[in-house]
Parts: C-alpha cells; sequence; structure tokens
C-alpha cells in the first residue's frame, strides 16, 4: 500500500518483534494488549529496495 512517509507502523504478536529484534532495529511505539506490540519501522533515502524486501522476508 502506498505510504507518504518514511514510517510505517506494525503490530506484531510479542514472540515474533522478540524475534526480530535479533536481526533488525525498530522503535517501541505503544503495547496493545498482553501478547501485541505496535513497533516503528522508519527508512531513509538510502533504503533500498533489497533491503525493504529483506524486511518483509522477515516478517
Amino acid at each position: 500500500m502506498e505510504n507518504p512517509t518514511n514510517q510505517v507502523f506494525v503490530t506484531l504478536e510479542d514472540s515474533k518483534m522478540k524475534e526480530l529484534a535479533n536481526s533488525v532495529e525498530f522503535g517501541f511505539w505503544e503495547k496493545v494488549d498482553d501478547n501485541h506490540t505496535t513497533v516503528r519501522f522508519c527508512t531513509s533515502w538510502s533504503t533500498t529496495e533489497s533491503e525493504i524486501d529483506e524486511l518483509i522476508a522477515l516478517l
């Protein structure tokens, strides 16, 4: 989906969030419930399509 900013907010199961923390950096946004957390991924002008594809694969 189109996004007008360099930020993407994703709600993850906490177990998936902990797994991702070993591979990528993201920011904590808010605790949704006992088992889910919303995190923020940011890109920069130098983020490549292949880096985005790698994140998608991890998700």
